[in-house]
């Protein structure tokens, strides 16, 4: 059994979208002959409840449609568990997927999720929560909440731009403990399980 869990409003997706991602999904599993369920998100934490049913259920692989948001949400109810992750990157960033190298294109994405033999990855854990890509403290956080609160329908690049532009004006850095020791101030600091934010903006190139 296949799950797909669709964000519809993963990179400012129209409700038109939205719905064409839901017949492309249920298409998808027509075609490669596998039993399965295309369901899309309502609300936050959402996918990862659906992800959560999947695992209790058996299936053998949950598809996570959206940003990395939603990979973050489905991808924290399959860890320990022998449930594979799919991706369809569809959101601003879709840094984890670009650095896995997942097509871009939904449709094949979607052929690479059901039929490609599954690798394990290295998953972080910070202040209770997992991270699959990167996790930050200080300014690259700061800017990602501004993100998430902006009202503006453009989700993109630019959005992220002019949030960092406005950003820099009035951010000021804090003091952080690591290992022990003291670092003041820090601008930011990041726990990269990958080498980029998203948009291929690389932070830790090697």
């Amino acid at each position: 059994m296949i799950s797909i869990i669709i964000n519809p409003v993963a990179g400012g997706a129209t409700p038109a979208q939205a719905r064409a991602r839901a017949e492309l999904a249920r298409a998808a599993l027509e075609r490669h002959g596998e039993p399965g369920e295309v369901s899309v998100t309502t609300q936050p934490g959402h996918a990862g409840e659906m992800a959560a049913a999947a695992v209790a259920r058996g299936d053998r692989l949950v598809v996570s449609w959206g940003g990395d948001g939603t990979v973050n949400e489905v991808a924290s109810s399959l860890v320990g568990t022998r449930t594979v992750l799919g991706l369809v990157p569809s959101g601003s960033g879709n840094g984890l997927a670009r650095e896995l190298r997942i097509a871009q294109a939904p449709a094949a994405a979607l052929r690479e999720a059901i039929s490609a033999a599954p690798r394990r990855i290295d998953a972080g854990r910070m202040a209770e929560r997992w991270f699959f890509s990167v996790a930050g403290i200080g300014f690259d956080a700061h800017v990602a909440a501004a993100f998430e609160r902006d009202g503006s329908p453009r989700r993109g690049l630019s959005t992220y731009l002019r949030l960092t532009a406005k950003a820099l004006w009035s951010y000021e850095p804090a003091c952080y403990a690591i290992d022990g020791g003291a670092s003041c101030p820090a601008f930011l600091v990041t726990a990269a399980n990958s080498a980029q934010f998203g948009n291929g903006i690389r932070i830790a190139p090697e």
